[in-house]
């Protein structure tokens, strides 16, 4: 994230509010541990955790950790800082009652399905297909983190934002990408320009889950537009979010505390809901948020 290190600004309710950024590079699994260690150091709440950053489309390169830039940017880095924020998310949702947790997915999830061999991103790499794999992995850990936590107060959720004029388009931008998706796929660029999103807009869902009061439930739901909505069915197949979440652990446990490691290091399945069954989308009909598109 880029930006001082602290800075003040008006909120909505026209006082001072004092922002503070801090390092956190989603593309090095060290820098999301410094960035924990450093964050629970300070004995702060943590109300809202919206993971919502994200690259697409761009060419193959490895992190230093040894995976593809997108499946480790899009998904093992917020898997990571999720599990690893946990006590502090518990502990708030204790005192609170109310504690949200939103994975900022995408409408192209339904374009792929589960591959359980394709979480290092290196293999048969697709630059096409890399991204919606990795906007299906963000529905599915939602769904194994609500899961293991039933008995508290957070309400983890996913959401496709809309087509939103932002950076990550940024891997159309050189000649040699345009020149690879030249055809049919350039007529839906031109359409994207000229219906996206601005990001005031795009944020609308994201707040929505963060702060409507209606979806404090402890059910994590899909959104878009602001209402629930059914994601793919594999997005919602128990038994593939399970090993979803056992290869992501294996691939993020040498930076995982012993703590958190010995309490969410195995399969959490309830018996109640046996694995390859396909979950069913609560029918519920929040409050939507104030949306200006």
């Amino acid at each position: 994230m880029k930006g001082e290190l602290s800075s003040v600004g008006e909120g909505a309710s026209g006082k001072d509010v004092k922002l503070e950024f801090m390092p956190l590079d989603l593309a090095s699994l060290s820098s999301v541990k410094q960035f924990t260690v450093a964050f629970l150091e300070r004995n702060l709440p943590l109300h809202i955790l919206i993971n919502n950053a994200g690259i697409a489309w761009l060419p193959l390169e490895k992190t230093e950790d040894g995976y593809e830039l997108h499946m480790q940017v899009n998904h093992l880095s917020h898997f990571l800082l999720t599990l690893e924020l946990l006590p502090v998310l518990e502990s708030t949702g204790r005192e609170t009652g109310d504690v949200r947790v939103v994975f900022v997915s995408s409408s192209t999830h339904s374009w792929a399905s589960w591959d359980p061999d394709s979480l290092t991103g290196v293999t048969n790499y697709s630059r096409l297909k890399t991204y919606p794999k990795t906007k299906l992995y963000n529905i599915m850990a939602a769904h194994a983190f609500q899961r293991r936590l039933p008995d508290s107060a957070i309400t983890f959720s996913s959401l496709h934002p809309g087509m939103v004029n932002t950076s990550i388009v940024q891997g159309f931008s050189d000649f040699k990408t345009l020149k690879y998706l030249a055809g049919s796929f350039m007529w839906g660029l031109l359409v994207f320009n000229l219906v996206a999103r601005t990001p005031k807009e795009g944020a609308a869902t994201s707040i929505n889950c963060a702060v409507n009061p209606q979806l404090n439930s402890r059910q994590c739901l899909y959104y878009d537009s602001c209402r629930p909505t059914n994601s793919s069915a594999d997005s919602r197949n128990e038994g593939y979010q399970e090993v979803l979440w056992e290869k992501s652990i294996e691939m993020v446990k040498h930076f995982l505390s012993s703590a958190t490691l010995a309490k969410y290091g195995g399969a959490g399945s309830p018996s109640s809901a046996p694995p390859q069954t396909e979950q069913t989308e609560p029918k519920t009909t929040p409050l939507p948020a104030e949306d200006s598109h």
